[in-house]
């Protein structure tokens, strides 16, 4: 009798080590998971073209959208961004998600991109407007859209890190802050930019 309740006593105690030690192992495949995400994430979302002009034999390169600001809850300016070159210029355009009331941004209104160090303007070129819920409408709650095309010199963002964006609207301002994700996001957007402007 003392023999089987041994028996069974050691079967019991290594199926404990066996679940303890299977626990640890998918704790840690867990905090590598979590640890590597945003990496994956930022990795995944850039995809850049480019071509060259049969006739000019200028680069036209342009970035895949990027969301660089997510508005929170309510989608409210949540804010994506690409850049492109054409023409031998560069241009930033962005995708704000917004209300009736942000409605215009005027051919030659700034865009302000504040760094550690300075402000780098860029030139709105013009803008458009989407009808609601044009852009994934899952994400944003059927809000309008503010469509920006603005030209800037990309080599000035070079080593920088944009902390916030100011648009100029309706005769105002709106800011937007970026969070360390946010700012991980937009420089992953510009270093795949310049990696193929060159």
């Amino acid at each position: 009798m003392q023999i089987k309740d041994h028996a069974t006593n050691h079967a019991i105690n290594h199926s404990i080590v066996v679940v303890i030690n299977n626990i640890k192992i998918m704790k840690n495949i867990l905090l590598l998971t979590f640890l590597l995400y945003p990496a994956l994430c930022l990795a995944q979302n850039v995809k850049v073209s480019s071509a060259t002009d049969d006739f000019t034999g200028t680069k036209a390169i342009t970035t895949s959208w990027v969301r660089i600001h997510n508005g929170g809850a309510t989608g409210y300016l949540q804010t994506r961004a690409r850049f492109r070159h054409a023409g031998n210029a560069d241009f930033i355009e962005f995708r704000i998600h917004t209300e009736p009331s942000m409605m215009s941004c005027d051919a030659g209104n700034q865009v302000l991109f504040k760094t550690e160090h300075d402000v780098i303007p860029a030139e709105n070129m013009g803008y458009a407007i989407s009808t609601p819920g044009a852009w994934h409408p899952a994400e944003i709650n059927n809000r309008l859209g503010l469509y920006l095309v603005c030209s800037l010199d990309a080599s000035q963002l070079k080593g920088k890190q944009v902390s916030k964006i100011r648009f100029f609207v309706n005769g105002s301002y709106v800011d937007i802050k970026l969070t360390k994700n946010d700012q991980r996001r937009f420089n992953a957007l510009y270093d795949a930019f310049m990696k193929v402007l060159g």
